[in-house]
């Protein structure tokens, strides 16, 4: 129980900042020593933006933690900007409400629009150059309920220099021609350290699931440590993507994620994307991004405008992937201009191979072949073991155009020309031909 001294201080707190308090039985309702943000109005009402945002000041000028107990629901319809704050919300569910009347302020890009933004974002007012945000777990749903292109966001961070916590889930539910991005590392992140990041996404038209990329030349996206990232649904892009953007270069560096599983279905298949937005490739710049696992299964395949499809992709990037699984159970379209699993584009003078520890594939689904590419391994990888299997369909080759494969199994049930066309095969079992 709270106790009525510790009640009142919350009282005069609010009241100083122009909120009505909710009813003491609601306070007393946290019991860990935070601010409860039911002190600061009642919550559940088709906005809750005011009172989410006058709570987070108030905890953030009392040093104390902002406490959102288990079983609230808020709902927030405008935008509210976090500072240096510690946030309670185990068991509690925000929705981030996006309309035809959404606006959103502060960030550089004005075409990425976000409901939860930080303190430090370009243009916020609040003449903070980073914040550190903490929390125990956080649930984010995020749904726009109109059509609309430019990507928009429950969550956008920017200028921070640390964000940690144990559990974060996020989801996203659009129209079928809404572009949503629910969880966006936007620009100049640093200091993150999470265990365990899950990404749903339920709208078709969604522009992507997570993004950790950067916006600032001057300040670099760095030094992210995630568990596991956890992603799956339809969307028009990849589920997890690292990638800079804007000009000037920007920089990403020292990612480590231990391991990333993704359920695409719908789309172009795409689950992971680790590349260069513009510009050529930069030795200095897009480095140190290592995933230790990577576990994807892929269900039906569409076309994207005139792109075509690929599990995983590098390009004009230096990233290290250790285990990598691919299953493939969805049929695919046959208009797709391409299909890949794993491709690698290196850019201008970047010599080394992508090296891939280990890369076994199974292939259940039967599918048409696509008109004019379609490999499980594209561009110059090297990999310590790839081995293919399954009873499924729809790929030219094994691999194309690639530099070194150790321990190779390959079974010719799903290819239809050359097992390797294009590279070295260092001992192993291949069922086909190997054109070097």
């Amino acid at each position: 129980m709270v106790r009525r001294a510790r009640f009142l201080r919350w009282a005069s707190l609010a009241l100083s900042l122009g909120s009505i308090p909710a009813c003491v039985e609601a306070a007393e309702a946290s019991a860990d020593g935070g601010i409860p943000i039911t002190a600061f109005g009642r919550i559940g009402t088709p906005d809750d933006s005011t009172v989410f945002q006058a709570a987070a000041d108030a905890a953030e000028k009392a040093g104390q933690p902002l406490v959102i107990p288990a079983g609230t629901v808020v709902n927030l319809r405008g935008t509210v900007y976090l500072g240096n704050l510690t946030l309670h919300a185990q068991g509690a569910v925000i929705n981030c409400l996006i309309d035809g009347d959404f606006h959103q302020r502060g960030t550089a890009d004005r075409a990425n629009e976000g409901v939860i933004l930080t303190k430090s974002a370009t243009g916020a007012g609040y003449g903070m150059a980073t914040v550190r945000i903490a929390f125990d777990s956080l649930t984010i749903n995020t749904v726009r309920a109109v059509d609309g292109a430019g990507a928009k966001s429950g969550l956008l961070l920017e200028n921070v220099s640390g964000f940690t916590g144990n559990t974060m889930s996020v989801t996203a539910r659009g129209t079928g021609r809404s572009e949503v991005d629910p969880v966006d590392f936007y620009s100049g992140v640093q200091g993150v350290r999470l265990g365990t990041v899950r990404v749903a996404m339920a709208n078709g038209g969604g522009q992507g699931g997570m993004w950790i990329r950067n916006f600032s030349p001057s300040r670099a996206t760095s030094n992210i440590d995630i568990g596991t990232v956890d992603a799956s649904g339809s969307t028009g892009d990849e589920l997890l993507s690292i990638f800079t953007s804007g000009s000037p270069q920007t920089d990403v560096n020292n990612v480590h994620i231990g391991h990333f599983i993704g359920h695409p279905d719908g789309g172009g298949g795409m689950a992971l994307s680790i590349f260069r937005n513009a510009g050529d490739y930069d030795p200095t710049k897009m480095r140190n991004i290592t995933i230790d696992n990577v576990d994807v299964t892929v269900g039906a395949v569409r076309p994207t405008g005139a792109t075509g499809g690929f599990a995983v992709k590098v390009q004009k990037a230096t990233a290290q992937l250790g285990a990598v699984k691919l299953t493939y159970n969805g049929a695919w379209s046959p208009s797709l201009p391409f299909v890949f699993g794993v491709r690698f584009a290196p850019g201008a003078g970047q010599t080394a191979p992508l090296e891939i520890s280990s890369v076994d594939v199974v292939v259940n689904a039967r599918n048409q072949v696509p008109p004019r590419s379609a490999a499980i391994l594209y561009g110059p990888i090297s990999t310590g073991r790839f081995a293919v299997s399954g009873p499924g369909s729809g790929f030219r080759q094994a691999a194309w155009g690639v530099a070194n494969l150790r321990g190779v199994d390959i079974r010719s049930g799903p290819f239809s020309r050359e097992a390797v066309f294009g590279g070295h095969v260092i001992g192993g079992n291949v069922e086909g031909t190997v054109r070097p």
